[in-house]
């Protein structure tokens, strides 16, 4: 995009003279050459409470040019200050971000761990090995982070795991529809959910491998976690004794005001249940 480069020269004259909280380029194709002006405009906005990047193109040559350039080097091995944290959100969703640009904003997220509320990393092909590098670096060391955002991120059982393991007790939504999420994957998800009090959303839709056993075990879960306001678990290939088990499980739960489980076979018998 020939326009960015002097776009970028002019917001960083403009930010040195008006520090920001907020900086949002949504759908802005910033591209590799776009992400390397950012990464030298950031330096001027202060203490940057959101960032945000979704549809920008970035990619993960655009991840590794931000960093580069200066923001939070990936060669940094010492964590900053839990005071000098400031990053409350950061949106990167949709951006072509593969395994190797997710330990990039995993790395620069982690940094800002202990005051982070939100993270976006929806629609990036991260992986099992990305959505490790998101729990080991971010999740593990949140404090505070409320909303997590990995749907559509290509990754199993193996990655869930690794998410369920390291889930801060402090989350209230969390989206993982559209992945490969299987039964074992569930399970893992009942046992972080033990002891996630504070979980209000839930959306696990669009994991056709879950099945019924997968869905049976998250109703079990469900009696026991009165938080819970909102779930979804549309299109996760589960059957009709399965939708039984799951009605059993909303009629004893008092703070549930929506459960969607469309797009799966469920049979007349148990719609009426």
């Amino acid at each position: 995009n020939p326009g960015i480069a002097p776009a970028m020269d002019e917001l960083s004259v403009a930010l040195s003279h008006q520090p920001l909280r907020e900086l949002k380029l949504n759908l802005v194709p910033l591209g590799r050459e776009g992400a390397a002006h950012l990464g030298r405009v950031l330096p001027h906005v202060g203490a940057l409470a959101v960032l945000e990047l979704a549809h920008c193109g970035l990619g993960d040559a655009g991840l590794e040019a931000l960093e580069l350039a200066g923001h939070v080097p990936p060669s940094t091995t010492t964590d900053i200050p839990p005071s000098a944290a400031h990053l409350q959100v950061l949106n990167l969703g949709s951006n072509g971000i593969t395994v190797k640009g997710a330990s990039v904003a995993a790395h620069a997220a982690g940094l800002h761990a202990p005051a982070l509320l939100a993270l976006y990393l929806d629609r990036n092909p991260i992986e099992n090995a990305g959505a490790q590098a998101i729990a080991e670096k971010v999740l593990r060391r949140a404090e505070r982070l409320e909303t997590i955002a990995l749907s559509r991120c290509c990754f199993g059982d193996a990655g869930v795991e690794r998410i369920a393991a390291d889930l801060p007790s402090s989350v209230t939504s969390l989206a993982l529809a559209g992945n490969k999420i299987g039964p074992r994957g569930a399970k893992a998800l009942v046992r972080a959910l033990e002891n996630t009090s504070r979980l209000r959303v839930l959306d696990v839709s669009d994991n056709r491998g879950m099945g019924s056993a997968g869905v049976t075990s998250l109703a079990g879960a469900l009696k026991a976690h009165a938080s819970i306001e909102r779930i979804s678990i549309a299109a996760t290939g589960m059957n009709g004794a399965a939708t039984r088990t799951l009605a059993r499980a909303v009629r004893e739960h008092s703070a549930l005001r929506a459960v969607d489980i469309g797009r799966n076979s469920i049979g007349d018998g148990a719609a009426r249940d």
